[in-house]
Order: structure tokens, then C-alpha cells, then sequence
């Protein structure tokens, strides 16, 4: 009986320490098994107003040891647009023991538009005044918002010392590798800072062909030292708009004060095609 309780014990031993090995091994021995992203979609179609928590739809995330790791996936990076509105995205997830899964998915934004620019004030610069264009454009894109800084001046061919209308070719891309190339009319006037001030609503707008421009409606106000209540019909306007033609064309408002002082601004029309 005493050899039987013997060899019961070394068992009971031997197996408490083979478990106890195998549970070290299992704490110690690193998980090389990176979660697996997927997606119930081949293709996400957004709104380029969606939030970017729309960007999730459709992805599960799963580790042979931590389980659902759905919630834990974060946007990585995206493509270039491989066609307007079309790119892919690759997502990310960390298990516990930091092995990372990857997706990559394409994803299609319905009602993408290239990037718009902006004008704070007109095209415009007295003869003979340093030509600083930054401080009036700006450009916007419905994806990556407020690019101003990334506008550059790939053409310029202005003479500051002579009045007249000359043309500025900016350039500049978003996030996803769409460029905006827009040559746009830059005015030289002889105005004063005594002129008269003509104020407008904007100074830059996008229509698109077929649409109707009314130039006077752009007309904020008019002001002047020496006239007073000048009404917009006080106002000459020129315009070579045609919005059959795609393209960059420009209004030209002007008024003449009672002391002979004029006083201009310019409204940039872009018609785009559709």
C-alpha cells in the first residue's frame, strides 16, 4: 500500500507540473497571428458630408485569441483617387499582443468635386503695389477642407507698372492626388485711396453652362469721401461672361465719382461643364 501512495503522488506531482509548464509556455510563448479585418462589401459608397465614423461600414475584426476586436479598427491610409471619387483604403487592427491585421478596401465617394478656390477680395492691385495674390485666394476641398497653403503660382506674367488685365495660372493638389489648375484674369487699375470703394458679395463663383449670371445682383455696396447713396444702377458694368462657354470669364464694375475719381472691381466667373 505504501509503494501504491508512493507512486499515486509522483503522478500527482508529475501531472500538476506538466500543467503548470504548459501554462508558463502558454503566457511566454508570443502570438505571432495578427487579427483578420473584413468587410460585407466589395466597394463602400459615401458622401463626401459623411462622418468619417462612416468610413467603419461593413468591418469585422476577429483574433484566434482576443476575440471581436471589430470596435478597435482604425483608418489607415488612403490612394490616390484611381478615378474621380475613387480610391482605396486600408484599415488597421492590434490584438494584445500588438500583431496587426490590415485591410484594404475601395471606396467611392458619389458626390466628389475637385477642389474650389475663393477670393476674399478681388484680383486686384493698384499700379505700382507689391502683387501679393496668397493673402486673397483660397481653396477648399470637400474632402480635406481649407488647402489654402498648398495653392502655388505655376504662371505669372503680370507688369505691376502697367494698368490692364493679366493672367495668373494657379495650381495646387489634395490628399488624393487631384489637381486643380485654374488661369485666372489679375486686374492693374489707377485707383487711388481716394476712389471709390466697390464692395461685392463675391468675387469668384462657379455656375455651370446654361445657367444665368446677373452681375448687378453681386453689388454689396458703394462707397465714397465725396458722393453719397450711390445705388447699384450708378455702377457701369462690363462683362464678357457666356456661360455657353466652359471656362474663366470676369465681370468689371466701375463708378466715377463727382471729383472724376474711379473707383473698380472685378468678379471672376468659372462656368463649369454639367
Amino acid at each position: 500500500m505504501k509503494f501504491i501512495r508512493i507512486l499515486i503522488a509522483i503522478v500527482f506531482i508529475a501531472v500538476v507540473g506538466a500543467w503548470s509548464v504548459n501554462v508558463v509556455l502558454s503566457k511566454t510563448v508570443r502570438d505571432h497571428t495578427p487579427p483578420v479585418i473584413t468587410s460585407d462589401r466589395d466597394v463602400l459608397e459615401l458622401s463626401v458630408k459623411d462622418d468619417k465614423s462612416k468610413l467603419l461600414t461593413g468591418l469585422t475584426a476577429t483574433d484566434d485569441r482576443d476575440g471581436d476586436l471589430t470596435s478597435e479598427i482604425l483608418v489607415g491610409t488612403h490612394s490616390r483617387f484611381i478615378s474621380e471619387g475613387v480610391c482605396d483604403i486600408t484599415y488597421l487592427v492590434f490584438d494584445s499582443n500588438k500583431n496587426v491585421g490590415k485591410f484594404t478596401r475601395r471606396t467611392k465617394y458619389t458626390d466628389y468635386t475637385e477642389p474650389v478656390f475663393s477670393l476674399k477680395e478681388p484680383l486686384m492691385f493698384k499700379s505700382g503695389d507689391t502683387v501679393s495674390m496668397f493673402t486673397k485666394i483660397s481653396l477648399t476641398d470637400c474632402l480635406d477642407g481649407d488647402i489654402s497653403s498648398k495653392v502655388k503660382i505655376v504662371v505669372n506674367d503680370v507688369d505691376n507698372s502697367k494698368l490692364g488685365t493679366y493672367y495668373v495660372t494657379f495650381e495646387a493638389s489634395n490628399s488624393y492626388a487631384d489637381v486643380v489648375n485654374r488661369k485666372l484674369p489679375v486686374n492693374i487699375v489707377n485707383d487711388t485711396v481716394d476712389s471709390p470703394q466697390i464692395a461685392l458679395t463675391d468675387y469668384l463663383i462657379y455656375v455651370n453652362v446654361g445657367d444665368t449670371v446677373q452681375p448687378q445682383k453681386y453689388i454689396k455696396s458703394v462707397t465714397d469721401k465725396y458722393d453719397s447713396n450711390i445705388g447699384s444702377d450708378k455702377v457701369e458694368i462690363n462683362s464678357t461672361v457666356d456661360t455657353r462657354t466652359p471656362g474663366v470669364h470676369q465681370v468689371a464694375y466701375s463708378y466715377t465719382d463727382s471729383r472724376g475719381l474711379t473707383g473698380h472691381s472685378f468678379l471672376i466667373v468659372i462656368v463649369r461643364e454639367g
